[in-house]
């Protein structure tokens, strides 16, 4: 995941159009460990050009001071999610506090420990403890990652993370959320717990077994995909969509194999695009891509995709087509977005 920061001089800047740089950083949405961190001075063009040059640097999540609903737009159209609210610097660089000037000032008051009464602030001599500890707080207040914006950033990083990966899983987009933040992209690596093969292995099982005891080769091979995968999320409504297109949809099944359909269902449903009421938000060629490389797997082992054809070529044993469907779905997967 890559959250796009804009800086100036180094520091968290309000507004993205006003900054100089912007840092881009990849987080693991799993751990929020920082893997990467490079910066890129944002180049002469109107605010209008930064969407487009931040989705071509690959930026998947915006955090910012504040933003308007239009400029919000331009961003989800490609794609990029937008996180408001970042603590500006609300004092300047050589700020310091009044109770420390007290005994930096002219009239270098001698620190008593005594506090006199009545007196205002600025006369005041502080304990040596007490300005020890309001020299270490102003020191961090100094800091461009002081507690705040530390707090704000680690919390951000996590609420952009849960939206692509929660407890080991893809996320469904909450109400009121920009939906293509949770889908996966090129470039992204999840951290797979646990051996890949052993993943791969349940996913054939459980096709296999699911199809031999419910029936309907799309059905069994998104309940395969969902229960092995544990960044499939169980979305029951996925699932029910596949329940009429088994056996090629059709009554004489010369149509697409139900366990090809399912398996491109669940690579859709994680790299596809979204849609709001008003446009389609996202692209298709990821999802096309993976696609492409499960039919190559089908052609080479079968010849075709057809459901007819498929079933005749394994004496019609559908569990085994299942199996191996949700393993090359597996495979892909992993192949695609798995750790180096």
């Amino acid at each position: 995941m890559s959250l796009a920061i804009p800086l100036t001089e180094g520091r968290l800047a309000v507004h993205f159009h006003r900054c100089q740089e912007f840092a881009l950083v990849d987080v693991d949405p799993y751990t929020g460990i920082v893997q990467k961190r490079r910066s890129a001075a944002v180049p002469p063009a109107e605010a209008v050009a930064v969407p487009q040059w931040l989705a071509d640097q690959g930026a998947q999540v915006l955090i910012v001071g504040s933003m308007g609903e239009r400029e919000r737009g331009l961003f989800a159209d490609r794609g990029i999610r937008t996180i408001l609210g970042a603590p500006p610097r609300r004092r300047p660089a050589n700020w310091w506090p009044p109770t420390s000037r007290a005994v930096c000032g002219a009239k270098k008051t001698a620190v008593t420990g005594e506090r006199k009464r009545g007196t205002p602030g600025a006369d005041t001599a502080p304990t040596r403890e007490a300005l020890s500890m309001t020299m270490r707080r102003d020191e961090r207040r100094r800091s461009p990652t002081g507690p705040t914006r530390r707090r704000f950033l680690t919390g951000a990083a996590g609420t952009a993370g849960s939206l692509l990966v929660g407890s080991g899983a893809l996320a469904e987009a909450p109400a009121g959320v920009d939906p293509a933040a949770a889908a996966l992209k090129e470039g992204i690596r999840l951290q797979i717990d646990g051996d890949s093969q052993a993943l791969i292995q349940k996913a054939y099982d459980l096709g296999h077994r699911y199809e031999g005891k419910y029936g309907n080769c799309c059905q069994c091979t998104l309940a395969a995909l969902q229960d092995a995968l544990p960044f499939v999320p169980k979305d029951v409504n996925l699932f029910r969509a596949g329940c009429g297109l088994d056996g090629g949809s059709t009554p004489v099944g010369v149509q697409n194999c139900g366990s090809f359909t399912g398996a491109a269902m669940i690579l859709g449903y994680l790299t596809g695009r979204w849609r709001d009421e008003n446009r389609f938000i996202g692209g298709t060629r990821l999802a096309h891509r993976l696609t492409h490389r499960l039919y190559a797997r089908y052609k080479e082992h079968y010849g075709t995709v057809l459901c007819q054809d498929v079933r005749k070529s394994v004496g019609g044993n559908c569990p085994e087509v299942v199996g191996r469907a949700a393993r090359w779905a597996t495979e892909i997967l992993i192949e695609e977005f798995g750790s180096a």
